[in-house]
């Protein structure tokens, strides 16, 4: 088990966490406690069971000396619970069955106040038909006390021939999203009578190792049909749905290895969003956008996180064409000993100025840090 306070990369062994961080901005502050306690305990060599406690509580507050319209002070709580089985026979895949419960609170001071409950249950069957065949089928359902009863599920396929090591892989599933309390209440913004929104979407792809794994190159098309997709209506100047929106396109990923202590990752998605009563392009939605990432571990408790990231080619609600931006964020963290890991991590490292919304700048140059400590 592991307790103390968190980072980004988050990682899958038994932990209690405590995340405690401060964005300053000029116009923007956030103040995000995070608690997470999981367990996790072997009843045979086949069978685990997990247990997952959570919550959340995040004060975002922005100020606009220009318009009262932008001026907020939002206090979001959320506390989940998750328990799952694991089964892992020798003879066959792993098959996974789990319930969770999630209660959320918003509080916009002086303009909304708002409750939710949503309880999932949810299974996940991996198979592997033969040496070089996978398969996967899960089924979700879940009870939102705001949207009612809605079930989705997903499937993949992966087929791998053994001479290249060549991965063939695909996926196709269905998808639910209820609307957030912001598009629902936020001042000037919220619209109480939207829409969950609803999907389907599959993707098809190729994945090819080269130089023994030393480089792993991924292409992978997809497509996402959404009915009432929430978006900006230009009109009311309220958030509204689009009954029907098409996004398609295609991902390239290339997976690097320079030395052991050196790795990192190239990815760029072309998309093209439309809305298929219109035909036009989605708003906000960038048609170019690419990562650069690298890991480097230059002494051997230090581990060092770089990204690049580039967006070009999005339009605003209103057709009006948006700046491109560029971002660059750092992550450092160092195992003083076996249980303790500090750590710190700086967005917009250069004090990029972009908007994600025309209008709306986002927050400056902002440093998180903490500390995790291992038991």
């Amino acid at each position: 088990m592991t307790s103390g306070i968190s980072q980004a990369n988050r990682t899958s062994n038994n932990w209690t966490r405590k995340e405690l961080f401060c964005r300053a901005s000029e116009s923007v502050c956030l103040f995000s406690p995070v608690f997470v306690l999981n367990i996790s305990k072997p009843i045979t060599e086949w069978l685990t069971t997990k247990v997952s406690l959570g919550a959340t509580d995040e004060d975002l507050a922005g100020d606009d000396p220009d318009t009262e319209f932008n001026n907020y002070d939002i206090d979001n709580q959320t506390q989940n619970v998750t328990g799952t089985l694991e089964l892992t026979p020798s003879w066959d895949g792993v098959f996974l069955l789990g319930y969770s419960y999630e209660n959320r609170k918003s509080d916009n001071r002086n303009n909304f106040d708002a409750t939710r409950d949503v309880s999932s249950l949810f299974a996940n069957k991996q198979l592997k038909l033969a040496q070089d065949i996978v398969i996967s089928a899960g089924l979700r359902y879940d009870n939102d006390s705001d949207f009612g009863e809605e079930t989705t599920f997903r499937t993949t396929f992966a087929y791998v021939l053994a001479n290249t090591e060549t991965r063939f892989h695909a996926s196709y599933g269905t998808g639910f999203k209820a609307p957030s309390f912001n598009e629902l209440f936020f001042p000037n913004f919220g619209n109480p009578n939207l829409e969950a929104e609803t999907s389907w979407s599959y993707d098809i792809g190729i994945e090819q190792p080269i130089f023994d794994g030393s480089l792993v190159l991924d292409v992978t098309f997809f497509q996402n049909k959404i009915d009432d997709l929430i978006t900006f209506d230009t009109t009311t100047f309220l958030a509204a749905n689009t009954e029907e929106a098409k996004i398609h396109g295609i991902e390239t990923s290339l997976d690097f290895v320079v030395s052991n202590s050196l790795r990192g990752n190239i990815n760029y998605s072309y998309t093209d969003a439309e809305n298929e009563s219109t035909d036009l392009q989605l708003a906000r939605r960038p048609k170019h956008r690419a990562n650069i990432s690298l890991s480097a571990s230059p002494v051997g408790a230090f581990d060092i996180y770089a990204t690049l990231l580039l967006v070009n080619d999005r339009i605003d609600s209103d057709d009006s064409r948006m700046d491109n931006y560029e971002r660059v964020d750092i992550a450092v963290s160092y195992k003083v000993c076996e249980n303790l890991k500090p750590f710190f991590r700086i967005d917009n490292v250069f004090d990029q100025d972009y908007e994600e919304v025309n209008g709306f700048e986002t927050s400056d140059f902002a440093v998180y840090g903490g500390l995790e400590v291992s038991l």
